[in-house]
């Protein structure tokens, strides 16, 4: 099978985004399916990345030079404008079995794209309830242009169950595929510190993430040390070290003496329930207990995950709890094989594979 995987997101160069779509590709050249990656003017820096990536059949990175003599959303908005008839040609010379995209923003022409081949679109969030805050005009118009993406596109992978319940009235195939995980990078070792360290990493802007949230944790536990991975505070405090944007060495050496990690506190800033994070799924790797606010649809239920509500009072009105599990799991690190049976990449893109052949009989 041949596909060609098309990208608008906006990632930087250590993403998450980034290590996700690298370790697909990985898997499914063991499963012996051939990748042509398409990528629309994201991050050059970041997209160079892909370049090194031997399991690729092919990468093209599109960077219009008109669009570039603008900047911001007209440079976005234009680039992805001009790259339709580039990419018509490239699937045209490709000739992929399918095409399988994350879900992006409509632009004029691209439901051409997705019905020149079977296509599938990866759902992440559920996008539409994040764009109350718009006038209705432009909540009509991204509605009206979700509407077309979905009517072209032949099937849908989403991450959650959740998820799923929006594309139900299309009655076209789907599959919930959890964020997997590449478990040769798994790493438990523990480098034991004299304070108990928890860890939050975090994308700058996303306020689902519950960041703020740290200062009642640092006040009410001065006893531990909290970690901020991202984002910066204005909020100080002696046991609140905020580290910035590290490089993959520096939060791989900080994960090794970390006792507990903080999932997303606030996702119902999102009005979603269920998620399948990557920030997690990175945690996992590490062997890390964690406290969260939302349900995970792999993890949920699990001794190693404190649940305190997805609510916005969630964590000042569960601080003993917090302490208690804290207490109970800090020397505690999971083991390989606990992770690999609920998260572990092979599974996770075996499901996602299989879909695809269900789509192109």
């Amino acid at each position: 099978m041949k596909v060609v995987y098309i990208i608008n997101d906006e990632f930087t160069k250590n993403s998450s985004v980034l290590k996700k779509v690298n370790n697909q590709i990985a898997q499914w050249y063991t499963l012996g399916i051939k990748t042509h990656l398409y990528i629309i003017g994201v991050n050059k820096s970041a997209a160079q990345d892909f370049i090194f990536n031997e399991h690729l059949e092919g990468f093209t990175y599109f960077n219009s030079p008109v669009a570039n003599l603008f900047g911001g959303t007209i440079y976005r908005n234009l680039n992805r404008q001009l790259s339709v008839i580039h990419l018509l040609k490239t699937i045209k010379r490709v000739n992929p079995d399918l095409i399988y995209l994350r879900e992006v923003q409509y632009f004029a022409f691209f439901d051409k794209v997705l019905r020149s081949r079977p296509s599938v679109i990866e759902l992440n969030s559920l996008y539409l309830n994040e764009i109350g805050n718009l006038s209705q005009y432009k909540q009509n118009l991204i509605k009206r242009n979700q509407r077309t993406i979905f009517s072209s596109v032949a099937g849908f992978v989403c991450v959650t169950n959740e998820i799923a319940q929006q594309i139900i009235s299309y009655q076209k195939p789907w599959v919930c595929c959890s964020n997997g995980v590449n478990m040769n990078a798994f790493d438990n070792q523990f480098i034991d510190q004299s304070a108990v360290n928890i860890v939050m990493i975090c994308s700058p802007g996303m306020a689902w993430h519950g960041v703020e949230k740290l200062e009642i944790l640092s006040n009410a536990l001065p006893q531990y040390q909290f970690h901020l991975i991202g984002p910066t505070l204005d909020y100080k405090a002696t046991n609140l070290i905020q580290h910035g944007l590290l490089g993959k060495e520096d939060i791989n050496r900080l994960y090794k003496s970390m006792n507990i990690a903080l999932g997303c506190l606030s996702l119902y800033k999102k009005c979603m329930n269920e998620s399948c994070s990557l920030k997690v799924r990175e945690y996992l790797m590490y062997g890390l207990p964690m406290i969260m606010g939302e349900r995970d649809v792999d993890i949920t239920g699990q001794p190693f995950v404190l649940e305190i509500g997805n609510y916005e009072n969630n964590v000042k009105d569960n601080i003993e709890g917090i302490h208690n599990f804290i207490e109970k799991y800090k020397y505690v690190r999971l083991s390989k094989e606990q992770v690999r049976q609920l998260v572990s990449i092979e599974v996770k893109e075996k499901i996602r594979t299989d879909f695809f052949k269900k789509i192109i009989e």
